[in-house]
C-alpha cells in the first residue's frame, strides 16, 4: 500500500451527506449509499470534519468487502489536507452487481491521535452493463434429491462466479467451478457429519479467500477455504435447539470481521429467536446474544435501513406466534454492538421470502417481498406499502433485485419467472415471463459479459437452473448473444 499527499477541488460530484455523520467525524462519502452506479474499479472517498491521523488508515482501520469477491485491500491512499478527504483504491477490481461494504472501524484516529467516537458502516452496488435486456433459454444440470440451499462466490480468486449447493440426501457441500465462461464442468464434494442445512458465504478470517459458513444439524461449522479447490472444517458452535431456519453473515459490530445471525426456534420451550455469533478474528465465533421474534422467522436479509452506519437485520416471519401473535416482516435495529432493537413490524401478509435495495433512489432502502408488495423507506427505516405487483393474494415465490439493464434503477424476477422492469420512477412494467426458474433463485455475472444471470434451485425437477441475460449495446446497437452447454463430471 502507498501513500501519497495532493489536493484537489473541494466540490467532489456526487456525495451523498448522512444525517449521522456529524458524530463520527464524517461529512461525505461516495459512492453514496446504497447507489448503483459505482465502476467496478471504483475508487472510495471519504470525507472528514478534521485533520485524519494518515497512518491510522490501513487494510487494520478500514474494511472493504464485495458479496461475490470478498476481502479487498487498500492498494493506495491519497489524501487531500484542505478537505481532509482521503481517496482509497482497491488492490482488486470488483464484478458487476456486486455488493460493497466498506467498515471505518474504531481504530481510525484524528491528527491529536483522538479514535473516531463510532465507527461507521455503508454498502453500495457496481454498475452493470447498459443495454436493452432480455434472457435467453434456460439451461440445466441434473443435481438429485435434497437440495437445500445455494450461494454464489468466487471461491478460487479466478475473477469468475462458482456455485455452491448443501444438499441433504448426502449431507454434503457440492461446489460447482465456474471455469470462466459460465460453464460449470468440474464439482468438489465436501462430506459433513449431520443433517445439512443452510450456507452463509465470507472471508470470516480476512485472509483473501472465501470460506463457509454451514448450518449442520442444530450447529453451525465453518469450513476454512485453503486455496487450491480445498477446505477444511475449523469451527463449530455449540447446539441452537431445535431448528435453525437460516442464516446471513455481516460485520454487526463494525470491527472489520464478518459475523452470523441464525434464526432458530424451540418446539420444547416454544422460543423464537435470532442468535448472534460474534466473530473473534482467529477463525472462531463466541456468543454475542440474541433477540425474540416471536413468531417464526423463515428468512433474514441485512441492510443498514436507516442509514445509521450499522447494518440492521429484516425477517419475515410468515408462522403464528406462541401468543396467537400473526407475522409479518419484522426490522430489528442494530443500535451497535448486537444490540438490536425492533424498530418496526409490518404485520401483514406474511410472506416467506424478502429482498432489499433502493427502489426509488432515495439513498435508503426499501423492501420488496415474495408476495408481490413494495415497501418504500421513509428516511428513518420504517416501510409503508407503495405498490402491489401482484394481486393474486396466495402468490409467494422467491425473488431477486438487481439491476438487470445498466439504466441504474433496480429491477425484480421472481421465482416463477415474472421480469419487472423499474421505469424510473418506482413503477414497474411485467415485461417477460420466463417459466419456472426454481423454488430458490440467485443471480450475478455468471460468464463475465458484465450483465446479471439468474440460477433457480428447482427442488420439483432436482436440478439446477440457469438462465443467461442477453443484452443490446446501447451504444452501437450490437447484438451480443452466448449460449452454454452445462456439464457435469
Amino acid at each position: 500500500m502507498k501513500i501519497s499527499h495532493f489536493s484537489f477541488p473541494i466540490f467532489i460530484l456526487f456525495l451523498f451527506v448522512f444525517q449521522s455523520f456529524a458524530q463520527n467525524w464524517i461529512t461525505h462519502v461516495y459512492p453514496s449509499q446504497n447507489s448503483l452506479y459505482s465502476t467496478t474499479n471504483t475508487n472510495i472517498r471519504i470525507t472528514f470534519d478534521r485533520p485524519i491521523d494518515q497512518n491510522s488508515i490501513s487494510d487494520s482501520t478500514i474494511s472493504i468487502t464485495g458479496s461475490f469477491t470478498g476481502t479487498n485491500t487498500i492498494n493506495s491512499v491519497n489524501y487531500d489536507g484542505t478537505t481532509n478527504t482521503l481517496i482509497l483504491s482497491c488492490t482488486y477490481q470488483f464484478m458487476a452487481g456486486e455488493k460493497i461494504s466498506v467498515v471505518l472501524t474504531r481504530n481510525i484516529k484524528d491528527a491529536q491521535g483522538n479514535n473516531i467516537p463510532s465507527p461507521f458502516s455503508w454498502s453500495f452496488y457496481t454498475k452493470t452493463k447498459s443495454g436493452k435486456r432480455s434472457f435467453g433459454n434456460k439451461t440445466s444440470i441434473y443435481v438429485g434429491k435434497g437440495m437445500k440451499s445455494i450461494a454464489l462466490g468466487d471461491l478460487d480468486n479466478d475473477t469468475d462466479l462458482d456455485l455452491v449447493l448443501t444438499e441433504s440426501s448426502s449431507n454434503s457441500i457440492m461446489i460447482f467451478w465456474n471455469s470462466g465462461d459460465g460453464n460449470f464442468s468440474d464439482t468438489s464434494h465436501i462430506q459433513v457429519s449431520g443433517k445439512i442445512g443452510d450456507i452463509a458465504i465470507g472471508d470470516f478470517d480476512r485472509d483473501g479467500k472465501l470460506d463457509l459458513a454451514v448450518v449442520i444439524t442444530t450447529h453451525v461449522s465453518l469450513y476454512k477455504n485453503l486455496g487450491n479447490l480445498e477446505f477444511s472444517k475449523t469451527y463449530s458452535s455449540s447446539g441452537f435447539r431445535d431448528y435453525i431456519s437460516d442464516i446471513i453473515a455481516c460485520d454487526f459490530n463494525s470491527d472489520g470481521y464478518l459475523d452470523l445471525a441464525i434464526s432458530h426456534y424451540s418446539n420444547a420451550l416454544l422460543e423464537f429467536k435470532v442468535s448472534l455469533l460474534k466473530n473473534d478474528k482467529n477463525g472462531k465465533f463466541r456468543y454475542g446474544g440474541y433477540f425474540k421474534t416471536g413468531v417464526y422467522a423463515s428468512e433474514m436479509i441485512t441492510e443498514d435501513f436507516d442509514n445509521s452506519g450499522f447494518f440492521d437485520i429484516a425477517i419475515t416471519t410468515p408462522g403464528q406466534g406462541v401468543s396467537g401473535e400473526f407475522g409479518g416482516i419484522n426490522i430489528h435495529k442494530n443500535s451497535d454492538n448486537f444490540k438490536f432493537i425492533l424498530l418496526e413490524n409490518i404485520g401483514s401478509g406474511r410472506p416467506f421470502r424478502l429482498s432489499g435495495g433502493d427502489v426509488n433512489n432515495d439513498n435508503y432502502v426499501d423492501i420488496i417481498d415474495s408476495k408481490g408488495r413494495i415497501f418504500l423507506n421513509d428516511g428513518t427505516g420504517k416501510m409503508k406499502l407503495d405498490t402491489t405487483l401482484i394481486t393474486d393474494p396466495y402468490f409467494d415465490k422467491d425473488l431477486i433485485n438487481f439491476d438487470f439493464n445498466g439504466d441504474s434503477n433496480i429491477d425484480i424476477v421472481y421465482a416463477d419467472g415474472k421480469v419487472f422492469q423499474n421505469n424510473g420512477n418506482a413503477t414497474f412494467s411485467l415485461i417477460e415471463n420466463l417459466g419456472t426458474i426454481g423454488f430458490r433463485l440467485l443471480g450475478g455475472d455468471l460468464n463475465g459479459d458484465g450483465t446479471i444471470d439468474l440460477v433457480g434451485m428447482d427442488n420439483d425437477e432436482e436440478k439446477l437452473n440457469f438462465i443467461y441475460n442477453i443484452y443490446n449495446k446501447i451504444n452501437n446497437n450490437d447484438i451480443q448473444q452466448k449460449s452454454f452447454i452445462l456439464k457435469q463430471n
